[in-house]
């Protein structure tokens, strides 16, 4: 299915929106949405003399759970394979009705027997011939996403950085497994100057090696040549680093000082961890060697040391990020908890990327 089926939701007719295409169709056509391919699992299942079923999920956007009056709550299908005894897999899961491994079949990304970030902490209907049955998605059963930035290089005294980035990904945490599989080489080397990095066209960003996307079973990595300008500006004796893809301060919850009027919603664990060996053309003393925050949004430690050799600094940066839903009656709350979030990373960049030069 991953090597021949592209999602894609198109509706045709009124009742596409809830009615599965028949497999056949799917088959022909190498596309469908979330119901189509969950369809297509089971009849394939079934012609292996395995018994599957349908399974009602809701990821984003708040969550269901059995508490809940019967409703149109669900926004996603997955399947659940029966199985006689256990297979020793994250995703699997016991009920009253048997065991069963979860498998979201729109997950290109995801190996076997896990599930990606979206199903995190969430309820499972198994749609069964006679009833459904509700469970709960095990933790275990989730694919930690991760991503690893290593740095290095030299920035001149005019602020332009040279040097080498690799990013090691695990999951599809920044999308950089899905795009290289599924874009050209110049559109992938596109995307991570413009999206993952943020650099602007001037840059200098070579994509120069990347593992096989489709090697599930081991973490992404992308090996990246750099030549950055205004990495570091300066103000007399004080300057700052401004390192690619290092992450930025998130916008504020409210606009304008306008009261908030939308739940405050932010899904996300993915670990993120950031190095750089940086030669820099003088000593560099950090005005914020050490840091540490924990927000309803993220915790994070933050280093910052000179190296054995004159000019040289190391920084190592250590972020988890956290789930942080406030529904309305909350919001004055969310709004403290973000903007509480956005100060403590604004004192990252404005401190912890701040360092004293001298001779």
């Amino acid at each position: 299915m991953y090597g021949n089926l592209s999602y894609h939701a198109v509706y045709l007719t009124p009742s596409r929106g809830w009615v599965p295409e028949r497999p056949a169709e799917t088959n022909r056509k190498r596309y469908g949405d979330c119901k189509d391919f969950s369809a297509f699992l089971l009849s394939g299942a079934k012609q292996l003399g395995f018994q599957a079923a349908p399974v009602l999920v809701r990821i984003n956007e708040g969550a269901v759970d059995p508490s809940m009056s019967p409703g149109p709550w669900f926004n996603h299908a997955i399947s659940a394979i029966r199985l006689d005894r256990s297979l020793g897999l994250p995703a699997e899961i016991q009920t009253e009705a048997g065991r069963f491994l979860l498998v979201d079949p729109t997950d290109h990304y995801t190996p076997l027997g896990r599930l990606g970030g979206q199903h995190r902490g969430r309820w499972a209907m198994i749609c069964l011939p006679d009833k459904a049955v509700w469970a709960k998605i095990p933790d275990a059963a989730i694919l930690k996403e991760t991503l690893l930035y290593a740095l290095n290089g030299a920035v001149d005294s005019s602020g332009i950085f040279e040097g080498t980035l690799r990013i090691e990904e695990r999951g599809d945490a920044h999308d950089l497994r899905s795009r290289a599989a599924e874009n050209t080489a110049k559109d992938f080397s596109e995307f991570i100057r413009d999206s993952v990095l943020d650099l602007n066209a001037a840059a200098g960003c070579e994509v120069v090696g990347h593992s096989a996307p489709m090697d599930l079973a081991s973490p992404f990595t992308v090996d990246v040549k750099l030549r950055v300008a205004e990495v570091m500006t300066s103000d007399g004796t004080e300057f700052d680093l401004r390192l690619p893809g290092f992450p930025g301060v998130p916008v504020r919850p409210f606009r304008n000082g306008a009261e908030r009027k939308y739940p405050l919603d932010d899904r996300s664990a993915l670990q993120l961890v950031y190095k750089a060996a940086l030669k820099l053309p003088f000593t560099a003393n950090p005005i914020a060697p050490d840091l540490e925050a924990a927000t309803a949004r993220r915790s994070y430690t933050w280093h910052a040391r000179k190296g054995d050799d004159k000019g040289k600094v190391e920084l190592a940066f250590d972020m988890t990020r956290k789930d942080a839903r406030f529904d309305f009656a909350d919001l004055k709350q969310g709004v403290q908890a973000f903007s509480a979030d956005r100060a403590s990373m604004l004192r990252l960049t404005q401190d912890g990327l701040a360092f004293k030069a001298s001779p």
